[in-house]
């Protein structure tokens, strides 16, 4: 009996410290008209993407963290051009184009373009701090580098936002919660 008791409380102890395991503390960065939280021990980096307003990594990791943003009128007008220049592309066609949907799969379409053994391992539309979203979980080879990635694609009062978190295969289990963290942060 006195051993089952021991049994019993060196089960609780475990498990309350698995449940317990520690999450990094977050800071939050703000950018002008928005603010996103990544760990604490993300620094500023160069060179993940030219058109990126914010990039931040942790090396030791392998998780990097890069933020696009884009004036919804600009979208449209480039979208307007490209249907002026090309008359066959139907009024069905232009309004989806036109739409979040629309946007969201050019941006796919986009990554898929750009990567050898591109995969979409899942994707949800949702509601992120009241704005309309749609996140990615997708793994794909850039620039000979294999990634998984988390993505969130946001659409805000006058920009959208493309968050992406990405890692090393082999540390992807373990930055998932961390990346999702960061990308289900954004606040306008």
């Amino acid at each position: 009996m006195k051993n089952g008791i021991i049994y019993i409380i060196n089960f609780f102890v475990i498990f309350f410290i698995m449940a317990c395991k520690h999450q990094p503390e977050m800071k939050t960065i703000d950018n002008k008209d928005y603010s996103i939280k990544i760990p604490f021990d993300m620094n500023p980096v160069k060179g993940l993407n030219k058109n990126a307003e914010l990039q931040f990594g942790n090396l030791d990791d392998n998780l990097s963290l890069i933020v696009l943003r884009e004036k919804n009128d600009d979208v449209k007008a480039t979208l307007k051009t490209i249907f002026q220049q090309n008359p066959g592309i139907d009024t069905a066609q232009q309004t989806f184009a036109m739409s979040f949907d629309g946007y969201c799969d050019m941006v796919v379409f986009n990554l898929r373009e750009s990567s050898k053994d591109f995969k979409i391992i899942f994707n949800n539309d949702t509601l992120i701090n009241n704005l309309p979203a749609k996140i990615y979980t997708y793994s794909g080879d850039f620039n000979n580098n294999t990634s998984y990635c988390k993505l969130a694609i946001y659409k805000g009062k006058t920009f959208y936002y493309q968050l992406f978190t990405f890692s090393a295969p082999q540390n992807f289990k373990e930055n998932e919660p961390q990346m999702f963290r960061i990308i289900t942060s954004l606040k306008e």
